[in-house]
Order: C-alpha cells, then structure tokens, then sequence
C-alpha cells in the first residue's frame, strides 16, 4: 500500500501547484504531438506505398520484357481462360454448343448414307 500512496501523492502533488499557462502549455504539447504523430504516420504510410509501387512496376517491367521474348526451347503452353460469364450467357453458349453437336450430327448422318449409297451404286454395277 506504501508504492500506492507515494504514487497518488506524486500525481497529486505535480498538478496541485500547476498553473493555468502550465496547463495550457501542456495541452497544447500533448496536443502537438499527437497531431504530428498522425501527420507523420500518414505521410510515411503514403511513401511506403508509392516505393511498393515503384518496385511493383519496376518487376512488371521486367517481367512483360521477359514475357514478350519467345524463349524456342520452351514448350508451347495454352491456357484456358475463365470468364466471369453471367447466367443468360452461359445458357447461349450451350445452347450454341448444342446446336453445334446437332450440326455435326446431321453432317455426320448425311455422309453415312452418301456412302451408303455409293457402295449400293457399286454393289449394283458390279452385278
């Protein structure tokens, strides 16, 4: 309990006797303080940013650089890309895709009876 009194004792004792200018002195400097802290903080932050920035485009520079020189010793690679299609798209698409397998189906029949009828236009020719 003795470290607790002293404690109060002090904090009591140092803005007991204090003034108005002297707290006014201290408000303004806590308040300076606190108001550069944030001001510096901001303007730090904003640097760190526009160097990350900097740094990103400098590698994406080098990089596109690299990409754009076709290495032959590398194999070809194509890659699908995903789209973000919405609903109504994708039912096109496969509606397209339908149509699609419909047409090469059809295409598919048809040969097969012309060669149908050619073998029978043979078999016939041949007797």
């Amino acid at each position: 309990m003795e470290l607790v009194d002293r404690v109060r004792n002090n904090f009591y004792d140092t803005f007991a006797d204090m003034s108005s200018t002297k707290a006014v002195r201290l408000v303004v400097i806590v308040g300076g303080y606190i108001l550069i802290r944030n001001l510096v903080s901001r303007e730090l932050a904003k640097r760190k940013l526009q160097s990350q920035i900097r740094k990103d485009e400098r590698e994406l520079s080098d990089n596109k650089g690299k990409e754009l020189i076709d290495n032959p010793e590398a194999d070809a690679t194509t890659s699908s890309i995903e789209y973000g299609w919405g609903n109504r798209t994708r039912q096109k698409i496969k509606k397209q895709e339908d149509m699609l397998a419909k047409m090469v189906e059809h295409a598919q029949i048809e040969k097969d009876r012309t060669e149908d009828d050619l073998s029978d236009i043979q078999d016939l020719l041949e007797e």
